[in-house]
């Protein structure tokens, strides 16, 4: 098998509007971070380039997140995730030559650097070109894609996202089982519960706060 190059970009999806939450769910408080600049922080860890996608609350965020990422504006944003992804991996493949991109999402608190850094493992490790997490029957993110994918992944759109592409090119999935919770923060009783579990010391901050 042919030796990989160890250049792998990670894009992080954080252009939702959060709606269910009343506020930019990307800057819920998780820890002494919030929620993407803890995701900012696991994929930091890899030692790669970090890529951020914004849409709603982009100003906002802009002015919260200090760490070293590049900033991607999806204007479209509300047309669904296919666009994020397609507009971050055109973004970051015209930026540098890059051997593959971690897509991952930030409100995914329990799947740190550990996590991706098992990602980067089996790509390295077997001849698949996808690596992604199993949900059940399926397949999700986070998920690596290798260069070869970069031209697919930047024409998705609001109808075909990551998914349709692994689905369609089984032949070079490999799935994996996280040791990890794989639990979305969407509403607020998941995040109070999951902050609360983590962080007992601290209560979760209240969303009339």
């Amino acid at each position: 098998m042919q030796t990989r190059g160890k250049n792998i970009a990670i894009l992080i999806l954080a252009a939702g509007a959060g709606t269910r939450m009343g506020k930019a769910k990307q800057l819920l408080p998780w820890g002494k971070t919030t929620l993407l600049g803890n995701a900012i922080e696991a994929a930091s860890t890899l030692g790669s380039d970090v890529f951020v996608v914004l849409g709603a609350h982009a100003p906002q965020i802009k002015k919260e997140i200090n760490q070293k990422v590049n900033f991607i504006q999806n204007d479209n944003w509300q047309l669904g995730m296919g666009t994020s992804i397609a507009k971050g991996v055109k973004h970051m493949a015209e930026t540098k030559a890059y051997d593959a991109v971690i897509i991952m999402v930030a409100d995914q608190p329990l799947l740190g650097s550990a996590y991706l850094q098992e990602l980067t493992t089996a790509y390295f490790n077997g001849p698949e070109k996808i690596v992604a997490t199993i949900y059940g029957k399926g397949h999700g993110v986070p998920a690596l894609f290798d260069h070869t994918y970069f031209d697919k992944l930047s024409q998705l759109d609001q109808d075909v996202g990551a998914k349709f592409l692994m689905r369609k090119n089984l032949e070079d999935l490999k799935g994996l089982h996280p040791k990890e919770s794989l639990t979305d923060i969407d509403t607020w009783a998941t995040y109070t519960k999951l902050f609360n579990e983590h962080f007992p010391k601290n209560e979760a901050q209240n969303h009339d706060s």
